[in-house]
């Protein structure tokens, strides 16, 4: 049976919430250090994120930690706990998920950071055993 997630409005809010958190923390660490680079920043929210990791964003989602690249490339690591990938319908879970955090980089407050120093961010999936569902990448072009 395949679950393409029906508690479509948890996993918004889950991903939101995450999403706030992390524009939290690049806004006031911008505000107290002005000196240091861009990527040093995302760096720094990556190490402080990841002391909370894994952190359960709702029953069928966890965040298991965050990774920074070069050319300021942000990566969420999440792993789908409910389900194995044979049970999740790929195509519609990335359908239904696409847009939603497409429209929560554009227009949130808390990506404004993100948007004006142009972060291509990776949201990357897998399975309740670790196996390689998806990912989803955001590049400047795609929200600007």
């Amino acid at each position: 049976m395949n679950h393409p997630f029906t508690k479509k409005q948890t996993v918004i809010f889950s991903i939101s919430l995450v999403i706030s958190m992390i524009g939290f923390k690049l806004l006031f660490a911008n505000f107290w250090n002005k000196n240091s680079s861009f990527e040093d920043l995302l760096r720094s929210t990556a190490n402080d994120i990841n002391r909370n990791c894994p952190q359960t964003i709702d029953k069928d989602t966890r965040l298991d930690n965050v990774a920074v690249f070069s050319n300021k490339r942000f990566q969420y690591n999440y792993s789908i706990i409910a389900y194995s990938a044979s049970e999740i319908d790929i195509q519609i879970l990335e359908k239904n998920l696409y847009p939603v955090i497409l429209n929560t980089i554009k227009s949130s407050p808390d990506m404004k950071l993100f948007r004006e120093n142009e972060v291509t961010l990776v949201y990357s999936y897998r399975d309740r055993m670790g196996n390689y569902i998806f990912s989803m990448e955001f590049k400047p072009s795609d929200y600007k």
